[in-house]
Parts: C-alpha cells; sequence; structure tokens
C-alpha cells in the first residue's frame, strides 16, 4: 500500500497521478472505468450497452441508434394513402424512411382507393375497405344480396332475407323473399312496438284484461301485487316500452283477496272488477269509474267504486267472470251479467250466472237482487264464463252464452240462452240450444265473430281444450263437439285453448277473421301462441292450430303468452288497430312480473 504513494512521488508528478486516477475510476458504477466509458456520468452507457433510439451512442461505438434491437417497424406505402403494405415484412429504423408508414394494413398498396379508411362500395367485387371481402349484405342481416349471387330481395332491411319468419304486420313486406308477402310463419312477440310492463316480481300483471277503445286505456289486472291484494291499472294509449305505473290503479281491499277474476269494461266506461276470495269465498265485484282511472285516480277498490256487488254464499266464488251485456231482454238499457262458478245455490257446487236488468250506480247491492239467476246443471258443474252472440230472429236480438266448467262424464257446456224468455233456474232448462258433450275440461271463452258463412246467421267461436265454431242460425238442441262448422285442436297435448276473439276482415277478403289464443299448460311453463284464422279457412272440418297463417308466439319459456286478448283499437296511435295480449309469465321488470304485448292486426 505505500509503494504507489512512494512510486508516485518517485516516478511521476502529481497532476499526472491524479489524472490516471481519474480515468480509472469507474463514476457511474457501469463496471467501466472513465478511460473506457465514452460518458461516465450515466450508468446506461458503456460498451456492450443495448443501443436505443435516442440519438445517443449507449455502446460507445462511435455511431448513433445503429442496430435497435427493438427499433420500430416500417411498411412501404407505394400509393401515398398512409397505409403500409401489408404483403411486405417491413424495414426496422429508428426513423421512418421515405415512402415508408408505420402501419401494414393496406390490403393493396398499389391503389390508393383501397385501404381501412375507405368507404366500402357494395357489389363491386373489390374489398375497398380491406376487411377481407366485398360488401355483400349491406343491412347485416348474415345474407348476400341478390345483386352480389345471394339471395336478399331487400339488402337495404335486415328484417327481409330469405330465412326470415313472415312478418304479422309489416304492410306487405315480403320477408322470406319467396315473393308472397302474406304467408307468416311464427312471429316473436319481442318484434311488438309496444309493450307494457308489470313492475312487480311475482305480480302476474296480466292475468286479465279489458279494452276501452274509444277512450284508448287498457285495464290489466295484477293480482299478487301489494301484499296479493291484487292491483287493476289502468294505462293510456303510447307506443314504445311502458309500464303499470304510467296511469291509475285499483287495489284490492287488503292482503291475500287477490283483485283478479274479472275485467270487464262497459259502452260508457264503467269497469267491473272483482276478488273472489275475500270473505270467505263469498266474492265481490265492484264498480269502478274508468274515466276516472285513465286519468290518474288511485286507490283501494272499495273506496273508488261506484256499485259494489256482493255475492252472498261462502265459497261460491261470485265474480268468477262478469259481463255487460247487449241488452239481453230487449228493454234498450245495457245489462251486467256475474258468474259465480262455485255456487251451491242450485246443488253443491254447481255454480250460477246473475244478470241484473238495469244495474245503477247505487253505493251497493248483493247477489239476491238479481233479477235472473241460472244455476249449472249438476253438481260440480261451474260457471266459467258468459258472453253475448246473435241470431237470425231479427237484427239486435242476442242470446246469451253462458260456458261451464265441468257437465256430465267430465265435459264442459256451453248454453246459448234467449234471455228475454229465460226464468230463473237451470242453465239447460233455459237454454235454447248448446254444446254439452266438449272434450274434458272447462269453456273458457266464446264470442260472437258474424256471418263468416254468408247463410244470414252470425257465427260464434268458442274455446276450451280445443276449439270449435259453430252456425247459430243452424244450431238447434243440444249437439256435440262434432257438429261444429270447424274444429280445431292445437296438434299437441297439454295445450288449452284460452279465448278467441273477432279480429275484423284483416286480409280484406271480405269475411269476418278471428283470433285464436293458446295458452300452454301446465300453467307457465312454455312460450304461449297465438293465431289469426282468415275467415275463408274457417269452414271444412279439422284444423291445426300450427297450420294458421298468420301465427305469433312469446319470447321466452314460462310467460304464457296468450293468457288473455282483447281488441284495443289502434292503442299506439299508428294507425293500425292492435290485439291486446297478455303474458302473465313474462320477466320484463322482475321474474314473473308479467307484460302486455300489442300487436299489430296485419
Amino acid at each position: 500500500m505505500l509503494l504507489l504513494p512512494l512510486l508516485a512521488g518517485c516516478l511521476i508528478n502529481e497532476a499526472v497521478y491524479l489524472r490516471r486516477l481519474e480515468e480509472l475510476t469507474d463514476h457511474d458504477g457501469d463496471s467501466y472505468a472513465q478511460e473506457d466509458d465514452c460518458d461516465d456520468a450515466d450508468a446506461t452507457i458503456f460498451p456492450g450497452a443495448l443501443e436505443v433510439c435516442d440519438g445517443v451512442d449507449q455502446d460507445c461505438d462511435h455511431n448513433v441508434d445503429e442496430e435497435v434491437a427493438n427499433a420500430p417497424v416500417w411498411f412501404s406505402d407505394s400509393d401515398a394513402d398512409s397505409y403500409g403494405d401489408a404483403a411486405t415484412a417491413g424495414t426496422a429504423s429508428c426513423d421512418a424512411p421515405d415512402g415508408f408508414v408505420a402501419n401494414a394494413l393496406d390490403c393493396d398498396d398499389r391503389a390508393p382507393d383501397a385501404n381501412p379508411g375507405a368507404t366500402e362500395t357494395p357489389y363491386d367485387g373489390i374489398d375497398d375497405d380491406c376487411d377481407g371481402a366485398d360488401l355483400v349484405d349491406v343491412d347485416g342481416d348474415g345474407e348476400a344480396a341478390g345483386a352480389a349471387g345471394g339471395d336478399d330481395c331487400n339488402d337495404n332491411d335486415p328484417a327481409v332475407f330469405s330465412a326470415a319468419d313472415e312478418g304479422w304486420a309489416d304492410d306487405g313486406t315480403d320477408n322470406d323473399c319467396d315473393g308472397d308477402a302474406r304467408d307468416a310463419v311464427v312471429w316473436s312477440a319481442d318484434a311488438a312496438a309496444t309493450r307494457i310492463d308489470g313492475v312487480a316480481v311475482g305480480g302476474e300483471f296480466g292475468r286479465r284484461i279489458a279494452a276501452w277503445p274509444e277512450e284508448n286505456c287498457l285495464f290489466v289486472n295484477a293480482p299478487y301485487v301489494e301484499s296479493a291484494q291484487g292491483a287493476l291499472y289502468a294505462v293510456r294509449g303510447a307506443s314504445g316500452v311502458l309500464s303499470a305505473d304510467d296511469g291509475g290503479y285499483a287495489t284490492g281491499t287488503g292482503p291475500g283477496v287477490y283483485l283478479s277474476a274479472t275485467v270487464r269494461v262497459s259502452d260508457a266506461g264503467r269497469v267491473a272488477v272483482s276478488q273472489v276470495s275475500d270473505r270467505d269465498g263469498e266474492g265481490t265485484v265492484f264498480v269502478l269509474d274508468g274515466q276516472a282511472l285513465c286519468d290518474g285516480a288511485t286507490g283501494s277498490v272499495d273506496v273508488l267504486s261506484t256499485l259494489t256487488v256482493e255475492g252472498t254464499i261462502a265459497g261460491a266464488w261470485f265474480g268468477s267472470d262478469a259481463l255487460w251485456l247487449d241488452d239481453v231482454d230487449g228493454d234498450g238499457i245495457q245489462e251486467f251479467a256475474i258468474t259465480a262458478s262455485a255456487d251451491p245455490g242450485g246443488g253443491m257446487a254447481r255454480g250460477a250466472v246473475y244478470v241484473w236488468s238495469s244495474p245503477g250506480d247505487s253505493l251497493s247491492t248483493d247477489s239476491s237482487t238479481a233479477d235472473l239467476v241460472l244455476f249449472g246443471t249438476q253438481d260440480g258443474s261451474g260457471a266459467e264464463s258468459v258472453s253475448t252472440a246473435f241470431d237470425d230472429d231479427g237484427p239486435g236480438v242476442p242470446w246469451l252464452m253462458v260456458g261451464e266448467q265441468l257437465t256430465t262424464g267430465g265435459s264442459a257446456g256451453l248454453y246459448v240462452i234467449d234471455a228475454r224468455a229465460a226464468v230463473s233456474g237451470s242453465l239447460e232448462d233455459s237454454a235454447e240450444a248448446g254444446i254439452v258433450t266438449w272434450s274434458t275440461g272447462r269453456v273458457l271463452a266464446a264470442v260472437n265473430i258474424g256471418d263468416t258463412d254468408y247463410n244470414g246467421a252470425d257465427n260464434f267461436i268458442a274455446g276450451a281444450w280445443t276449439f270449435g265454431l259453430w252456425d247459430i242460425g243452424d244450431l238447434s238442441g243440444f249437439v256435440d263437439e262434432g257438429e261444429a262448422i270447424n274444429y280445431l285442436t292445437y296438434g299437441t297435448d297439454g295445450e288449452w285453448i284460452t279465448g278467441v276473439a273477432a279480429a275484423g276482415d284483416f286480409d280484406g277478403d271480405g269475411r269476418a277473421d278471428a283470433a285464436v289464443l293458446a295458452e300452454d299448460w301446465p300453467q307457465y311453463t312454455e312460450q304461449g301462441r297465438l293465431a289469426l284464422m282468415p275467415g275463408e279457412r274457417q269452414f271444412g272440418g279439422s284444423l291445426d292450430f300450427t297450420t294458421m297463417q298468420f301465427t305469433a308466439q312469446g319470447v321466452s319459456a314460462g310467460e304464457s303468452f296468450g293468457y288473455r286478448i282483447e281488441q284495443a283499437g289502434d292503442f299506439d296511435g299508428d294507425g293500425v288497430d292492435e290485439l291486446a295480449v297478455a303474458a302473465p309469465g313474462a320477466s320484463y321488470g322482475g321474474s314473473g312480473s308479467g307484460s302486455v304485448y300489442l300487436l299489430p292486426l296485419p
């Protein structure tokens, strides 16, 4: 250790010594002394260091930015469109060579009009925008246009292609490109422009519906809202997705009464709604001011009611159905009928129909004040539905039609009654005619649809587990279902036809047409279906539901699309009348919240 100082003192002067000491020192700690390091103040610069693109000689070889390992790659842009040639490997360099760019996205570097920023010209056989192919499907429906050799007959409409379902109501559009605009197969309800959604999980909004087209208002029941009080909602017509909360509503009188059994609207806008499970099942029917509800009134039915009709027999289910009749007794006043499907008044659970000739606006009454009471035919039967039809005795002379859920041998029945001559007693004794050997089940709906066979007498359709069409003028005495003009089955076991309705002349052939619902059973396990049956299909024996020209189905399993149907007029104001179709198991507002679809008539 003493040798260097001694030698330094003997052999060289101090200045030389200090200079050499500086040159032999590694000041930046990069393992290279100053004499070998071209920048001994920067630890990233030393012989052998990796060169980077920064204008600095990192490896001390007197060259700057040469052989940079991670230098950017540049691609030739021969057509000067700012996109490099995708077919070349590129050139690595810290700076772009002349005529080079930083991308390799140009699928044709010879054509300045072909690059990812270009606008594709359809059907020209050129990949203008470099997406891998010429544009042959402008509307994105998955099918090439006819101009490009495909089968799409309208490449500007994604709803039109060869595999499309023909639209339910699309102004004559040939959706499936087969040259026929009216060969509908199955239309999904989610294509409906207007839908009303329930707001409560499990509320089953849509169990009952009634339309008041004159005021563009729809009344919809949800039995399981408000702690199972149930509620009746009034929603004004509009387009788009609507909510049950958009209008007025009336709730049941307390938890567990399930305001739900019926909803009916009179010509004057009086709304009948019932809760059959209150007061030990005696049942109550409330008549409400429909105008007030449509204008936003809210409250309990017993507060809003202008007329309350109470059942008097426990367990009778008074209010199972109700209907404002078209002057059944001919006195010029609209009558009111109420069924009690389990009424034991004429025998054990026979059911009954109560008719009031002139129901006023008295605050309350009960079933004992009815002008006409018709009981079921035998123990275990029940008055399930009530409706009207017209015969050929003269214009405006109605029949009363009452459907039973169970008669002899487990068969459902439908009785046609001239209420002008009827007297209180048995349905069968008062009936002018009837269908009494229907397939096992319930008569769930019946409706007059006009003179579809041009014989001078109106026809009616009725639905239970199967469907039938009868000519009222020809119907005399009691017949079985096999004597119907037309007999329709769904095609598989387990479905109930729960509703039928007149649909006007939607196909323009001069004949009345009918809407037929089919609710899948067990309840809420399937999507549900609805069909419009053209007048020309209404004659000639058995029909298959699945062959109907216009059919619609629910969106998803469990929504029970088609549980109820009503003609709603032009609900959404688009100039086309709609059918209101209930799906109480739909879940747009939460599981089982329920919805009502507004389907435009074709």
